[in-house]
């Protein structure tokens, strides 16, 4: 499952345009820690998950799922839907 959220968070970060940095600030991480995740180098906690999920500005199980969820949805289009669902009490 790392390589998979490793995958997922390099993939997610470089559609939105966002660099190592950008997204350990946003997630109050370092950006070798960030980049430990997205390397698989280690096995990240689910909080960490979700820091990293809301620093891109998408749901958690975009992180977390094995298959390819929304191959044609934007970063923007990620980022309202996760607006939407936060506004509606969601996560």
């Amino acid at each position: 499952m790392m390589s998979t959220i490793g995958k997922r968070l390099q993939e997610l970060r470089k559609r939105a345009g966002l660099s190592l940095d950008d997204v350990a600030r946003a997630a109050g991480m370092s950006k070798s820690g960030v980049w430990e995740v997205e390397a698989g180098r280690n096995d990240p906690r689910l909080s960490t998950i979700r820091k990293l999920a809301r620093a891109l500005g998408v749901d958690t199980y975009q992180l977390l799922a094995e298959d390819d969820l929304s191959p044609s949805l934007s970063t923007l289009e990620l980022r309202i839907l996760h607006a939407v669902r936060e506004a509606l009490g969601g996560n």
